[in-house]
């Protein structure tokens, strides 16, 4: 080997030592910021793709084994309501319920071929409908779902005017309200387009905040919205307790230096979970992953994984201040059993919510949503 070659791999493997050692003299959210900074510039290759971070091999092998017991029952769920769906009868519902109050989209799926309608123009600059046109013509075009129609809300809550159940997709609804309990679920767009990006950012922050250096508190920072009055509530009960939780709204017009980035969150033991307008979309699937305990504020919303996990099995449910006092207290009573939780949700997420599970999800949701329609 040349000489000058040597003594520029030499040079090359310095620089790249003295870096790993300058980094690793950083100071550990220092650290975060750094994996946050690097991961961040790398997604953004594909930024409304994300198709683009698949493994398809993995999406293969998943097919073949099919879906897990608790995702054929959502499905089957979903779908029980409509034995037959006539394409006129989807048109005219699309015509009938499509609003600002719904942001609906009706796609048709021909051969390849995906193609939208939508009366709003601002939806062609959503980034929720960029990241899922993309997501269907990926399964299009791979042969994972057939021709089909389908109507899909891009509205975290949809004002239907119906008075009988209609066959829209939506990525969370709330059961307890019978128009929307018939609503089809499938996975959001924001875990379908961020996920990739965001699971390395929770990998290096669980290998770097081990539960011995966590900060024994709840920690929660999240928007305004409120739909069940307990996200304020925590905020409240965190003045009362601030040994115990450290809680804040950080939307832009109400705290905006109190934002924290998921991966952050991590250097606490306790999460919780609280309807915003809607579900909180990303935050569970995240949660679900690390290694932290969670809090789930209980409520009648639901999304597309709910029916895989279970309270005292991979998370604990709460219902109001006093029970979230108490399961402070517990978790930090029984050590075991809450490692035990935690390790149960980690397995279930490793398992059941990686980006190839929800490519997996929607086509079997919509292979079987489409021996429904009758064109």
């Amino acid at each position: 080997m040349h000489k000058k070659t040597i003594s520029f791999m030499v040079v090359v493997l310095a620089v790249v030592a003295l870096s790993w050692v300058s980094f690793n003299s950083l100071a550990p959210l220092t650290k975060l910021n750094v994996v946050a900074f690097v991961v961040k510039k790398w997604a953004r290759w594909h930024p409304s793709k994300p198709s683009s971070f698949l493994d398809e091999s993995k999406l293969e092998a998943k097919l073949a084994q099919g879906l897990p017991h608790w995702a054929q029952a959502q499905i089957s769920q979903d779908l029980a309501t409509f034995k037959t769906i006539k394409i006129a009868d989807l048109k005219k519902y699309y015509q009938q319920e499509n609003s600002k109050n719904n942001r609906l989209v009706y796609f048709s799926v021909r051969d390849e071929w995906v193609q939208t309608t939508l009366e709003d123009p601002e939806i062609l600059q959503f980034a929720s409908y960029k990241a899922m046109l993309n997501v269907f013509k990926f399964l299009a075009s791979h042969h994972y779902i057939p021709n089909t129609d389908f109507i899909l809300s891009f509205q975290d809550v949809p004002r239907l005017k119906s008075k009988i159940p209609l066959p829209i997709f939506a990525f969370a609804k709330d059961v307890s309200i019978p128009i929307e309990k018939d609503l089809i679920l499938m996975p959001d767009w924001m875990n379908l387009r961020h996920w990739t990006e965001l699971r390395p950012r929770i990998q290096y922050a669980i290998k770097l905040f081990p539960w011995e250096k966590k900060i024994n508190q709840v920690f929660w920072r999240g928007g305004n919205a409120d739909s069940t009055g307990f996200r304020h509530q925590l905020v409240s009960l965190s003045q009362q307790y601030p040994q115990l939780i450290d809680a804040q709204i950080t939307q832009h017009d109400v705290n905006p230096q109190g934002f924290t980035t998921p991966e952050a969150h991590l250097l606490y033991r306790y999460q919780i979970t609280i309807d915003g307008a809607r579900c909180a979309w990303e935050r569970l699937l995240w949660q679900l992953h690390s290694n932290c305990l969670v809090f789930k504020h209980a409520s009648s919303q639901e999304q597309w994984f709910y029916k895989g996990i279970a309270p005292n099995v991979h998370y604990i449910s709460v219902r109001d201040e006093k029970a979230l006092l108490q399961a402070i207290q517990q978790a930090e009573a029984s050590p075991q059993k809450t490692q035990a939780i935690i390790q149960n949700a980690q397995k279930f997420a490793e398992e059941n919510l990686e980006i190839e599970d929800m490519y997996l999800y929607l086509a079997i949701l919509v292979q079987h949503y489409s021996e429904r329609l009758v064109f």
